[in-house]
């Protein structure tokens, strides 16, 4: 019995490590996204030519480009604090259930309290 105790603390402690591993490496690759996004289109608007009739701006940037970059950094930011708010969330009773949310990116379906909610094992424990 004792060893059968040991195998499924292992076992869930594996399952933990690797979740956090995934947390981690989508919140890294969200991060090479954005540095991805930006550089083309830094580089693009710095050569790009003056327009006629618009207005001259300090920004190397059109307005275009700047609201691309808004609506980018939008969406990875609720993604990453997502992510960030389930790594705070993870133990080893959801471990499993933290990998099957990140399948398939299910996880950005969902708004932070209704993960947490999803999360909570002591509700659940509660409701059994």
């Amino acid at each position: 019995m004792a060893n059968e105790t040991c195998v499924l603390k292992d076992n869930k402690s594996e399952k933990f490590e690797h979740a956090l591993k995934v947390i981690d490496s989508k919140i890294q690759f969200l991060d090479h996204q954005t540095k991805g996004i930006v550089r083309p289109l830094l580089s693009e608007t710095s050569n790009a030519e003056e327009q006629v009739g618009e207005a001259k701006s300090d920004s190397p940037l059109s307005l275009q480009a700047v609201e691309q970059l808004f609506l980018h950094f939008e969406k990875h930011s609720r993604r990453k604090k997502l992510l960030l708010h389930l790594r705070t969330l993870l133990n080893n009773d959801n471990a499993m259930l933290v990998l099957e949310l990140l399948t398939d990116d299910q996880l950005f379906v969902f708004s932070e309290e209704e993960i947490h909610y999803i999360l909570d094992i002591d509700l659940f424990k509660k409701a059994a």
